[in-house]
């Protein structure tokens, strides 16, 4: 959707269940625009829903998205 030198946001739209794998250099922010998902990360789960923004710290480098969303992922590059 938008990727400039200060930022890049993706449009996710999710059906069914989603693996990312990141590299560790920069944050994620996750807003749900639409539906619900979940989030799994170490072993712990945790609900989203329409509205609902998630900020994950870089730190954060595996975790799985599942259900029925839209979603707008925006980082650093």
């Amino acid at each position: 959707m938008v990727d400039c030198n200060y930022f890049t946001t993706n449009y996710i739209p999710l059906s069914g269940a989603m693996k990312f794998e990141k590299d560790g250099t920069s944050f994620h922010v996750y807003m749900c625009t639409e539906g619900a998902f979940s989030m799994e990360h170490d072993g712990q789960e945790h609900q989203y829903k329409k509205g609902d923004t998630v900020l994950l710290p870089a730190a954060i480098l595996s975790y799985q998205f599942t259900g029925n969303a839209s979603i707008l992922e925006i980082y650093i590059k």
